[in-house]
């Protein structure tokens, strides 16, 4: 079977994380050459927040497309893709990573719009079921009890995953812009993205253009998007081994072999995204649930 579809949707009025309503006000879109707790709308207090601030827009659109080859002699093969892009204003518990930026300023939202913290443009998985045909009740059957018990009955599951990175944007370590605001983004001037990387080492030590990004004069916001590019992506095949001996109708012995990331592929976490601090552009860390090849044994009795 094989099943091709458009999702979309559009939302309005969605929550975001809390909002810092007693900021500074802006003169023509720019801050204050002095911060000064007088400025604020509300200089008796320092920040006022305002929870679930219901302001957010997004819009999602995505091909699906399936493949499904149902159990059958043996074997069951099934395999979904999607192509997506998914844009919001806000950020909240949809950013999955911790690398998302924040908001620059109530006054400056339409500066906000940008690759959800939680868009993943492409992700491919897969999952494939096979009975080895050797044994009791397989194609090649009538094999003799040493055979029978050494290569019959035996039967292989892998399932593999790829998916795009996370998305990644830039922040100012030091927030000049004299409003009080949560944060400060710098201006771009190019494509920070790397096309290709020489080595997996050139990756890690610097994983974007930093160059690219320029600390804003004091008292001015960057115009660099909430998010700019996608992290490394994800790349895990896990394969499992089971053979079951039926020594008569009420007893059986069950083992299982699991192996999780068999290829030993490193799935690593964003680059760090503050500008100013130390490592800036560099990979540091696993991404999260990430693990190096690990292999499970069970042994069971069945009754």
């Amino acid at each position: 079977m094989v099943e091709a579809s458009y999702v979309a949707n559009v939302g309005h009025k969605i929550a975001g994380n809390q909002l810092d309503i007693n900021q500074i006000p802006l003169t023509n879109g720019h801050g204050p050459a002095v911060q000064s707790q007088t400025l604020r709308p509300f200089p008796q207090f320092s920040h006022v927040y305002e929870e679930a601030a219901a302001f957010g827009n997004s819009s999602y659109h995505s091909l699906n497309a399936k493949v499904e080859k149902k159990f059958s002699k043996g074997f069951l093969f099934m395999a979904n893709y999607t192509w997506s892009k998914f844009l919001d204003n806000i950020t909240g518990g949809d950013d999955m990573n911790g690398t998302t930026t924040t908001y620059q300023s109530i006054y400056l939202q339409h500066l906000d719009k940008s690759y959800s913290g939680s868009d993943i443009p492409q992700s491919l998985a897969a999952h494939l079921v096979y009975d080895i045909p050797f044994g009791k009740g397989r194609h090649f059957a009538g094999l003799s009890k040493l055979t029978e018990g050494a290569i019959g009955g035996w039967s292989i599951t892998t399932a593999l995953s790829l998916h795009s990175g996370l998305p990644w944007g830039v922040t100012e370590l030091t927030n000049t812009s004299n409003t009080y605001s949560s944060a400060q983004r710098p201006n771009i001037t190019c494509d920070p993205n790397y096309s290709s990387f020489t080595s997996k080492g050139a990756m890690l030590s610097q994983y974007f253009n930093t160059s690219c990004f320029q600390a804003p004069a004091v008292s001015y916001f960057g115009n660099s998007a909430r998010n700019v590019g996608f992290g490394p992506g994800w790349e895990q095949v896990d394969i499992s081994l089971d053979k079951e001996w039926r020594f008569n109708e009420r007893f059986r012995l069950q083992l299982r072999v699991d192996s999780y990331n068999i290829t030993n592929r490193a799935n690593f976490a964003n680059p760090a995204t503050s500008q100013g601090a130390g490592g800036f552009g560099t990979i540091s860390a696993l991404a999260a649930g990430a693990v190096p090849r690990e292999f499970q044994f069970g042994l069971k009795l069945k009754f």
